[in-house]
């Protein structure tokens, strides 16, 4: 959570058919504003993606070749990322874990010691920066499974 820049990413916001959920909750940790669409029928979808100007992400083959519409060929979630990053120039460092990976909703920096019964003791001991969902009221905090995740999107990013 140490991303100095504590607002999401601003360009293209997404939203993520029910077969690339998992890219949808990786976009969200990189910043990118993104839906889930849960099941429905594709004319819904096609309807809320023209509605709200956003990019449709998708393995469903009924959406080729349609506008405002990225077909995704890999069944691989980081993959996938790794092409939605790449097709649309994405910051993939900048706006890091500023979004709930819930509800989508931009965390808030909240005091540690108000929520000691909520979150680990260490959390608390170390005094670490801790955030909120104003949505769902979920908390974030920075440990190891952050620095497992900036390692993978390294290496994912990494330049060839």
């Amino acid at each position: 959570m140490s991303s100095p820049n504590r607002i999401p990413a601003p360009g293209p916001a997404f939203y993520c058919d029910n077969n690339v959920h998992r890219l949808g909750r990786a976009l969200r940790m990189l910043g990118y504003d993104t839906l889930l669409f849960g099941d429905g029928e594709d004319d819904e979808l096609r309807r809320l993606r023209d509605r709200s100007g956003r990019i449709l992400l998708t393995r469903d083959s009924d959406f080729e070749a349609e506008e405002h519409t990225l077909l995704l060929s890999s069944d691989v979630y980081l993959e996938q990322l790794r092409t939605v990053a790449e097709t649309f120039e994405l910051d993939v460092e900048t706006y890091r874990y500023t979004l709930c990976l819930e509800c989508n909703v931009t965390i808030l920096p909240v005091e540690t010691k108000d929520f000691a019964d909520a979150v680990p003791e260490w959390v608390v001991n170390e005094e670490r920066a801790l955030w909120q969902c104003p949505g769902c009221l979920r908390l974030y905090w920075a440990g190891s499974h952050l620095d497992r995740m900036d390692e993978r999107f390294e290496r994912l990013f990494r330049p060839e």
